[in-house]
């Protein structure tokens, strides 16, 4: 038998309704695996989604930026 982290199973049953809501807010909060989604909403009563696209963005303009700097530098230094 598998060792898992969490070993106790719950189950218990919804309508269609209840269903397609269900599937509505986990693709709303952009998580995949819907187990998990209902494991923190029933612990945390909510979850937190995080929009990182200007972190990864500007993350990467600093990184063009930080090439770019050691471009001039080895250029000078040549």
């Amino acid at each position: 038998m598998d060792k898992r982290k969490r070993n106790i199973q719950m189950k218990f049953y919804v309508d269609e309704k209840e269903l397609e809501q269900i599937n509505r807010r986990v693709q709303l909060a952009n998580v995949t695996n819907r187990g998990a989604y209902l494991r923190k909403m029933a612990i945390d009563g909510f979850v937190v989604k995080v929009d990182t696209f200007l972190l990864v963005i500007s993350s990467a303009i600093f990184a063009q930026l930080y090439i770019n700097y050691i471009m001039q530098y080895n250029q000078h230094q040549n």
